[in-house]
């Protein structure tokens, strides 16, 4: 699983010179000059990538030196065949070549070179024929080989790609075995060859991927010396739920930006603001508030104390202090009055005030502090809750507040994050504040018997808050982004009462009070009904998530039932009675678990759950709706994947870009042509490739890999640096980032930018995992990011087992081909898939094969 190169092209010409060079004028002199010249020839063809003339040219070479007599150079030049054929995609040939060579170099110390080559060159070709184990093996070998030789950068380079590789098949304390054994290989390098920081790196995605984001984070802290490094970590940390950690990083910047100079004093200062943060979000006040005092202290430049006091007004509301917290904000405030001066923290005490004055229950005071305010998004949000909060406004409620019906053509604005990164207090989100105010009008309606009034109310209410949910998604995604107006009207015609007789649309809407579960029907317009707190409602997702790791039904059918009693009253049942296709839009949470497990009927005993996939099919769609209402037939499969070592070096996530859509599945699906689909490689393997070379195809497979402990982030393209998208060494990526400064090299794409390709219509994506209450890495996050391009998704829940996967595949893939819907189409399977079980595997054997961890990990998202 090496590069070519150390192991390869002009080195093996090297090699083979000096083997000429040594035979003198032995043997037949004759046969030596014509393999000279087809050597000569072999290299040039080579070099110009075209393998397998160069792989004839070599093997002819081989039969003149073993003719001459010279069984040694003849063994070098069959070596290289087995290069060329390999870099032809030639892996069988490749293979069958080069195993001779390996036994006859195993056994003659002399050909150690030739031995090396053949380990290097195996190892790719299992690797990329999915024989990860076999691969890891010749790795292994080659590491200690190169040991042995005094070869230092070649056994660093080994082990790292072997960590890569053991890591992706889910092995992380073999990858951190290789991983401390390049580390101390690497200490004996001269310094302008060591990659002490590269392999900290991949060390701490390792631990990531082990779920220990603490030793990550004292790595990635180890292998990040500069302040800026430091700053960005820092953020990271922050997002990854660590602040404690994130305060001791951003410490460490803040002091190496002091030590810089005063020309990186305002660097230091946001470095300073970003640990009292972290330190507020560790819920560290005592720390915090003796920190902001020392920083706070007379200057003489007052504009600079602005941001450290709306800190300490933040610390007075996180300790429940809101008088304390009113005079910090005002005297910000009044700080820009008496200076005359723009002052952008002026907006942001001002916004918190607000919630200081929501939160303690003076809501007619925050309306009259609003209107001090200049007209903004964060202004609009927090009028809105202000006005949920009381009960004298009556009717007028939502025509105060135009944006609880919003223009999903406006994006949000980066102030409106910035009020809910700032806040102790949480802040409802949209989607709950417009449909609260949409219900309780529709309450008052129904109280003076004005019916009609009262349920269109209710409808409004449901599209206003399942269009701010999209929204709100879609700017996790793509900052700044737009909803998009083809998914809003097929949401529209759902809303409006279009579904079928058979069709019921469930949305779940979270908040961090109080949720709804809507369900809309033909016949019953829509219906809501309360949920309990967002952490009551993500514990029992959890606790169907840890029944799916028990191979045992007893465990997922106890939580199943649980979660199902907390989400479906008697009355939602009663209405959802006789619906056969489902259209679901769930939180993150709820989209953790796969759905065919939430409606359950209390099992006789010693049955087993009868999951939805037995009585309908369900649909889940992403927050953001986009692509169009058609349903073309799947006519086409890309297959982008490339040399073992590419899919290696990644550590943030398995195997890459994996064979299009299951190489048995295609081969099984009707429709396709000799398997000529599109097929990308190596280098040509990136972002630009697919924007320019997938027109057409319509089925497409890719890895969702996951980043710190199971969370979504990206996507794997063709990994050449680790981590680069998510972390550069001295600048924050941001979405303005533009996609081709790190097209050609990044291997993590994350969902961002993803949305920007031009994908085929159905996307999908196996293996993924997910933390079930994180909404900026859920699935429904992903498939947001996705179906901005791909109309369909199909995603799972957690690696499949290679059957099962399989076979479910494949089924959907004629479903796909018939112009099923995909939604339909995954039922389908999946119902086979359990008749097949029932009808075809012994007795003793079903309740295994059956279980749901095998099968019911699949996401149909879209159409």
């Amino acid at each position: 699983m090496l590069r070519d190169g150390p192991c390869g092209g002009r080195w093996m010409a090297l090699m083979l010179a000096a083997w000429l060079t040594a035979c003198g004028d032995g043997g037949d002199d004759r046969q030596l000059e014509e393999a000279r010249r087809l050597e000569t020839e072999a290299a040039d063809l080579h070099e110009r990538g075209e393998h397998d003339a160069s792989a004839e040219y070599y093997a002819r070479a081989a039969d003149k030196a073993e003719a001459a007599g010279d069984a040694d150079l003849a063994l070098a030049y069959r070596a290289q065949t087995g290069v060329c054929l390999k870099m032809a995609n030639r892996f069988g040939e490749s293979r069958d070549v080069l195993l001779p060579v390996l036994e006859q170099a195993r056994r003659r110390p002399e050909l150690q070179s030739t031995l090396g080559l053949a380990l290097g060159n195996l190892a790719r070709v299992e690797a990329a024929e999915g024989h990860v184990d076999l691969a890891l093996e010749y790795m292994d070998e080659l590491a200690e080989l190169a040991r042995s030789r005094g070869k230092a950068e070649l056994e660093v380079k080994t082990l790292e790609q072997a960590a890569a590789a053991a890591g992706a098949q889910g092995d992380t304390r073999g990858a951190l075995e290789r991983l401390e054994r390049a580390l101390a290989a690497d200490a004996g390098q001269a310094p302008e060859l060591q990659r002490r920081d590269a392999l900290l790196r991949q060390k701490a995605a390792t631990r990531a991927l082990a779920r220990d984001d603490e030793g990550a984070a004292d790595l990635w802290l180890e292998a990040a010396p500069s302040p800026a490094s430091m700053a960005n970590q820092a953020r990271h940390l922050i997002d990854l739920g660590l602040p404690a950690r994130a305060a001791l990083v951003a410490r460490q910047a803040a002091l190496g930006f002091e030590a810089e100079g005063a020309e990186r004093h305002a660097e230091r200062d946001r470095a300073l603001l970003l640990e009292l943060s972290a330190m507020l979000a560790a819920g560290d006040l005592d720390d915090c508030g003796d920190l902001v005092e020392r920083l706070i202290q007379p200057t003489n430049d007052p504009l600079a104390q602005a941001p450290f006091r709306i800190v300490r007004g933040r610390l007075a509301m996180a300790r429940g202090d809101f008088d304390g917290a009113l005079t910090e904000f005002r005297a910000v405030r009044e700080l820009a009055r008496k200076v005359g001066a723009e002052v952008a923290d002026a907006d942001v005490a001002g916004w918190l005030s607000a919630v200081a004055l929501i939160s303690s229950d003076e809501a007619e005071q925050a309306l009259v502090a609003l209107e001090e305010l200049p007209a903004s998004q964060p202004r609009s949000l927090l009028y809105a809750w202000a006005l949920t909060r009381l009960d004298d406004v009556g009717s007028e409620r939502t025509g105060l507040v135009p944006d609880a019906i919003p223009d999903p053509e406006v994006p949000l604005d980066d102030s409106l994050n910035e009020l809910l990164r700032l806040s102790p207090m949480p802040v409802p989100p949209w989607s709950v504040i417009a449909l609260e105010l949409h219900l309780r009008d529709a309450q008052e309606r129904r109280a003076v018997d004005q019916l009609q009034e009262a349920n269109d109310l209710v409808r409004r209410g449901v599209r206003a808050a399942l269009v701010w949910q999209a929204i709100e998604a879609v700017d996790r995604v793509t900052p700044g982004a737009v909803v998009g107006s083809a998914g809003l009207a097929r949401l529209d015609r759902w809303i409006a009462g279009a579904l079928a007789k058979d069709e019921a649309l469930v949305a779940v809407i979270p908040g961090d009070t109080i949720s709804y579960l809507v369900l809309c029907t033909s016949d019953l317009g829509a219906t809501t009904f309360g949920l309990p707190p967002r952490l009551t409602f993500t514990n029992r997702v959890n606790e169907v998530v840890e029944g799916l790791r028990d191979p045992s039904d007893g465990a997922v059918t106890a939580a199943g039932r649980k979660l199902f009693k907390l989400l479906f009253s008697d009355g939602a049942l009663e209405d959802l009675a006789g619906r056969q296709r489902w259209i679901m839009i769930p939180s993150d949470a709820l989209a953790a678990v796969p759905p065919g497990m939430l409606v359950v009927r209390d099992p006789l005993p010693g049955e087993a759950i009868p999951w939805l996939v037995r009585e309908a099919s369900l649909t889940l769609l992403p927050h953001a709706l986009a692509g169009t209402d058609e349903v073309p037939a799947a006519r086409a499969w890309a297959q982008l994947d490339g040399p073992a070592v590419d899919l290696a070096l990644a550590p943030l996530a398995g195997t890459a870009i994996i064979d299009g859509y299951g190489r048995s599945a295609v081969d099984t699906t009707p429709g396709r042509d000799g398997g000529d689909w599109p097929r990308f490689t190596g280098e040509a393997a990136t972002a630009r490739v697919l924007r320019e070379q997938l027109d057409g195809v319509d089925v497409f497979e890719l890895d969702a890999p996951a980043v710190g402990g199971d969370r979504l982030g990206g996507v794997l393209l063709a990994p050449d640096r680790p981590m680069a998208a998510a972390n550069t060494p001295d600048e924050q990526v941001t979405a303005q980032t533009p996609l081709p400064s790190y097209d050609e090299t990044v291997g993590f794409v994350p969902w961002h930018r993803l949305a920007e390709l031009e994908l085929p219509a159905t996307l999908i994506m196996p293996r993924a995992r997910f933390e079930p209450g994180d909404p900026r890495f859920g699935p429904c996050h992903a498939a947001t990011a996705v179906m901005r391009s791909a109309d369909r998704v199909l995603l799972t829940r957690w690696p499949m087992p290679r059957l099962p996967r399989l076979m479910i595949q494949s089924s959907v893939a004629e479903q796909l081909e018939a112009g099923v819907p995909l939604g339909d189409a995954l039922m389908f399977a999946q119902r086979s898939y359990l008749t097949y079980v029932e009808q075809q595997v012994p007795p003793e054997a079903q309740a295994q094969l059956s279980h749901p961890r095998l099968w019911a990990g699949w996401l149909a998202f879209g159409d």
